[in-house]
């Protein structure tokens, strides 16, 4: 939850807690040079960020202009982001299972005009990959995690 003062409280979902990449590559306020930086954007513009599911793995992507609308009566400027990558590994928490495939991330954030805080987030993460445990044989997956996050 974004409370007023800018504080960003994580409340009690379902994505299991190694899913951080759910809430980035995002900041929860902007500094004065980066909101109109995104306020000017125009076209694709490439990023990288690290991935929290492929180890030393990177993210590739692409930022550009979103549809901007107000939240909660609140005029905002929105960045959409699409971004992919490898993931390969152990997966959090079970040490036994090895996960061989890639992740595709894509969404939009809302900043407000006003104070440059994130007031919405809208996140989509895609893995396709072969799920491996206690052999040699792997078993095709494909999983989708969403996340909306608004300010209230």
């Amino acid at each position: 939850m974004l409370e007023p003062s800018g504080a960003f409280e994580d409340r009690t979902n379902d994505d299991p807690d190694f899913l951080t990449v759910l809430n980035q590559p995002f900041a929860v306020q902007l500094d004065a040079a980066t909101l109109r930086d995104v306020r000017e954007l125009h076209g694709r513009i490439p990023f990288a960020a690290s991935s929290p599911l492929g180890g030393t793995a990177l993210l590739h992507g692409f930022l550009r202009p979103g549809v901007n609308g107000p939240i909660e009566g609140r005029p905002t400027v929105a960045v959409r982001f699409e971004a992919e990558g490898p993931m390969n590994g152990a997966l959090p928490g079970h040490a036994e299972a090895a996960v061989a495939g890639s992740m595709h991330m894509d969404g939009t954030a809302y900043y407000s005009l006003d104070r440059a805080i994130l007031l919405g987030l809208n996140v989509t993460l895609t893995i396709h990959a072969g799920l491996r445990e206690r052999g040699p044989a792997a078993v095709p997956v494909v999983i989708v995690y969403r996340r909306s996050i608004r300010a209230i």
